[in-house]
């Protein structure tokens, strides 16, 4: 089954919120495909004798040839599916009008425009499905005028309201289908963010943190880059906890990782380890950089004041460890350990503090 769906629809690829993309590619596809053995039925009746069709049959043909052509066309193509879609349409349309004007003993040949209307108002929206049904509802009120025996004003009359109601039907189920795409769309960004970060304080959690930074981590490594990592722990942090309560304690790791998220580039990873531990990851940064950048975060975490419930300001500090690559080639969980050790090192060392290991070799 899966392979007759890749000969079918393909192998295009769809990313996150294209869903209603994709179910519109294989939607037209589907359609086509479904067009063209009918179509092919038609020409072996005309040929036969069996369904004789006159002048419409070369129209037919026509119209079957376009299939064939715009298959070829959508077909991995998802970006030129509105186009083609169109161009399905105008010639669905043509071809309707054909049969309705050279095949007059065919008294039910008016129901072919109603899936051309309902198929326009899935696949291209409410404006071009009101625009072909308008168009439906012009071409064919001309052509019958031009009939040797005219359909009736009753038969008419049925065609029209018909029209005009599957119209309505579709306005409002396409309306209510796109909203509710969008609102699928956003709950799914929503929910996606939510597993990836930390809705304290918005950085990455530890699980999310470690999968980026391994993919940058490879990255570099092909392209031959240096990369860093700063492990960053706030001092006396669980005295804030115990002196100005949970609310105190979360303004502080709020302020912090602001303060950290505004001093760091978009390409820099942030990441919320622990309770008052935070982790950055650093593409493109030697040791001699990550110290930089580490002492800047180190002052502008020093220089937050943050006001309590109780009208209390409070001042707090970390300690910043840091670890680079080597041409070694050390693993995350080896330049975590490095940060880490190092980070236990400016504790020891007083606080308030940024400091690095010498590059202890450590293979995967």
């Amino acid at each position: 089954m899966r392979a007759l769906r890749k000969v079918l629809l393909g192998s295009a690829k769809f990313g996150d919120g294209e869903e209603f993309l994709q179910f519109k590619y294989s939607f037209a596809l589907a359609m086509l495909w479904i067009t063209l053995p009918l179509l092919l039925l038609f020409i072996a009746g005309d040929l036969s004798g069996a369904n004789r069709v006159g002048l419409h049959g070369y129209t037919i043909r026509a119209y079957f040839l376009l299939c064939c052509a715009l298959v070829l066309m959508i077909r991995n193509r998802p970006d030129r599916l509105v186009m083609g879609v169109w161009v399905f349409a105008l010639a669905s349309l043509g071809v309707h009008l054909s049969g309705f004007l050279f095949v007059p003993e065919d008294e039910s040949r008016l129901v072919w425009f109603y899936s051309l209307i309902a198929g326009t108002y899935i696949l291209l929206g409410r404006r071009a499905g009101a625009a072909i049904a308008v168009a439906s509802i012009a071409t064919v009120a001309v052509a019958n005028g031009h009939l040797a025996v005219p359909v009736s004003a009753r038969g008419m009359g049925t065609f029209y309201a018909s029209v005009v109601s599957l119209s309505v039907i579709f306005h409002v189920f396409t309306s209510r289908s796109v909203s509710f795409h969008q609102a699928m769309v956003s709950s799914q960004a929503r929910l996606r963010h939510l597993s990836d970060h930390d809705p304290l304080t918005g950085a990455l959690n530890a699980r999310s943190f470690t999968r980026q930074c391994e993919q940058l981590m490879q990255l570099a490594r092909r392209e031959g880059s240096a990369f860093a990592l700063l492990f960053i722990d706030l001092d006396h942090f669980k005295s804030v906890n115990d002196q100005h309560g949970h609310d105190a304690g979360d303004a502080v790791l709020r302020a912090v990782a602001d303060a950290l998220r505004n001093r760091l580039r978009r390409t820099d990873l942030l990441g919320r380890i622990g309770g008052e531990e935070f982790v950055v990851f650093l593409p493109g940064a030697d040791a001699g950089n990550a110290m930089t950048v580490a002492e800047a975060l180190r002052l502008d975490i020093q220089s937050l004041r943050i006001g309590t419930a109780a009208g209390v300001t409070l001042v707090i500090t970390a300690s910043i460890g840091v670890s680079a690559d080597t041409a070694e080639g050390l693993s995350l969980q080896a330049l975590q350990r490095q940060a880490d050790q190092a980070m236990y090192q400016a504790k020891a060392g007083g606080r308030n503090r940024v400091s690095s290991l010498a590059i202890q070799v450590e293979r995967r």
